[in-house]
C-alpha cells in the first residue's frame, strides 16, 4: 500500500495552485469547470479559489474565495477541532 503523504501549504500563487493540481491529477477537470465550492456552488477557478481541503477517499474540497463561504468554512474547521478534542 503507498504511503500517505500530507502536506500542509499556507499560501500558493497560481503557477503553484497548476502544480499542485498537476500532482493530484485533477488540473483538467478544475480547469474544465468540474469542481465548485462546497458551499455556495460556484464554479471554482484559479481566481476564486481560497481554500482546497482533504475530502474521504483522497478526494479534495474547494471553497471560494465569497466571504460568507470563508467564514462559514473557517467556523466548521473550528467546530471540528473542538469535537476532535472532546473525543481524545
Amino acid at each position: 500500500m503507498a504511503e500517505k503523504k500530507q502536506i500542509e501549504i499556507d499560501a500558493v500563487d497560481t503557477g503553484q495552485l497548476k502544480s499542485l493540481l498537476d500532482i493530484l491529477n485533477i488540473k483538467s477537470g478544475f480547469e474544465s469547470g468540474e469542481y465548485h465550492c462546497e458551499l455556495c456552488g460556484t464554479v471554482i477557478t484559479y481566481e476564486n479559489t481560497k481554500f482546497i481541503f482533504p475530502r474521504p477517499n483522497m478526494t479534495v474540497g474547494f471553497v471560494c474565495k465569497n466571504a460568507a463561504c470563508v467564514l462559514d468554512f473557517a467556523l466548521k474547521e473550528e467546530s471540528d477541532k473542538e469535537r476532535e478534542v472532546k473525543t481524545e
